[in-house]
């Protein structure tokens, strides 16, 4: 699954027998998401279970920009 910006990738053990979720990546935090990239990555959660943000947070990055993230992706959650 992957859109213009965005690339998912699974992660496979060498034994490819089971999957580690997947890694993500294209994705900035620096700017808001799409709904469309936003439904991507929820379908990825979804079928992954594991997403790892490749390069989307750089270090100077203010924490609220991925909290937003999450609370969009599970907007029933009470902490993030």
């Amino acid at each position: 699954m992957a859109s213009a910006r965005l690339a998912i990738e699974p992660i496979r053990p060498p034994d490819k027998r089971l999957s580690f979720g997947a890694v993500v990546r294209g994705l900035s935090l620096r700017a808001p998401l799409s709904e469309a990239e936003l439904a991507e990555l929820d379908a990825a959660l979804s079928e992954h279970g594991l997403l790892l943000l490749e390069s989307a947070a750089p270090p100077d990055l203010e924490p609220r920009a991925f909290s937003d993230l999450v609370r969009r992706l599970n907007p029933g959650a009470e902490t993030v």
